[in-house]
């Protein structure tokens, strides 16, 4: 539950600091509505743009993180002693009755 309202709460932040991150917005230098609704889609696009980039470096982040971990995991599982490894059902092992 934390977590999908985690979700919601950088889906709304996202694009806020995506257009931070734009230079300032476009000024009409004609009259014309079409012109302005076309400049307003074409800034709406490089605020989705930038989001996107942005959204692609934290995950990018996040799958280096994720494979150092995994390689940290790797390493101790290499210098575990073999009969953490498996499931060795060797008489050795098993305890006595």
């Amino acid at each position: 539950m934390a977590k999908r309202k985690h979700d919601q709460r950088k889906r709304v932040e996202l694009p806020r600091r995506a257009e931070s991150k734009l230079p300032g917005r476009p000024t009409s230098r004609t009259t014309s509505g079409e012109t302005r609704e076309l400049e307003q889609v074409i800034h709406e696009l490089q605020i989705h743009q930038t989001g996107r980039a942005m959204h692609n470096r934290e995950l990018g982040e996040a799958q280096q993180t994720l494979e150092a971990t995994r390689d940290g995991y790797a390493h101790l599982y290499d210098l575990a002693a073999d009969t953490f490894k498996g499931r060795d059902t060797s008489p050795a092992l098993l305890p006595r009755r």
